[in-house]
């Protein structure tokens, strides 16, 4: 920080004003003058200390992955606003909504400047896909069919409640569980209903929040859910990180694990019914 110095006209234009006053100058003044202004300057933070807030709300008709991140032109995902914006003093703050993505954290904050997401309301990170019934046709007797579904997902979630996954082909899957097949897809036995017409989770993405070797970050007041492996993960060394008033919930392993690291501050958060 370089210091205000006073010239030879300033410090004349504070006597003149000072002798109408009968104020006299203090011995030593041209040196006092610079030394308070340089102090002065010293106790004024930089403006870039408070950082900056982007706004993620899918719910908006205005939401946008371009950006900027406004309360009028929010983000849809809280993907694209981490990719565009993270590191030391930024904060993504995310308005109420289920977000069906996984965040990956790009970057660390700094101490004392935490790279922070934040919560606002109930916001969902979903690690399941809803398949409607449009989205599943009859099978072998009782058994429906998700040709869509061309991954090996480890969860399907009907109405709030694991299936079970069989080791039994399709034509033969015993009520209340599921099979893929490669070519062919998910097959899901409820007993003869079509899947789509209840609340059916089919799991897809690994993980709520993966966060690898970073520093200095703040995870806040989500919900998490149906990850297929952990609903939260801290690995490769993180430090400094802090998780709180998290809500984790049927993940296909751990609710939150964190390997490897330090300074970890996992705190106020609701974890149950994880694999």
């Amino acid at each position: 920080m370089s210091a205000i110095r006073a010239s030879a006209p300033d410090l004349k234009r504070v006597r003149d004003d000072m002798k109408p006053r009968g104020i006299r100058p203090p011995a030593g003044f041209a040196r006092v003058f610079p030394l308070a202004a340089w102090l002065f300057t010293c106790v004024l933070p930089p403006a870039s200390a408070h950082g900056a807030t982007y706004v993620v709300d899918n719910g908006s008709a205005n939401c946008t992955d371009a950006g900027p991140g406004t309360e009028s032109r929010p983000y849809c995902t809280i993907g694209a606003a981490v990719a565009a914006h993270n590191g030391a003093r930024t904060t993504i703050e995310v308005k109420a909504g289920v977000y069906r993505e996984q965040v990956t954290v790009p970057s660390s904050g700094t101490a004392g400047s935490p790279f922070v997401l934040e919560a606002q309301g109930q916001v969902v990170v979903e690690g399941a896909d809803r398949y409607a019934a449009a989205g599943w046709t009859a099978a072998t007797g009782t058994e429906w069919v998700a040709a869509g579904a061309t991954w090996s997902p480890v969860q399907v979630v009907v109405d709030g409640v694991r299936l079970t996954a069989s080791g039994s082909g399709p034509g033969t899957l015993a009520v209340n569980t599921f099979r893929w097949e490669t070519g062919s897809g998910l097959y899901v036995n409820l007993g003869g209903d079509n899947p789509g017409t209840h609340e059916t989770e089919v799991g897809r993405r690994a993980n709520g929040f993966l966060v690898i070797g970073r520093s200095f970050v703040t995870i806040e007041g989500f919900t998490v859910q149906r990850s297929e492996d952990r609903g939260i993960q801290l690995r490769n060394g993180c430090t400094n990180v802090a998780l709180r008033h998290n809500r984790v919930t049927q993940s296909g392993r751990h609710g939150i694990q964190a390997v490897g690291g330090s300074a970890l501050a996992i705190e106020d958060n609701t974890v149950w019914d994880n694999g």
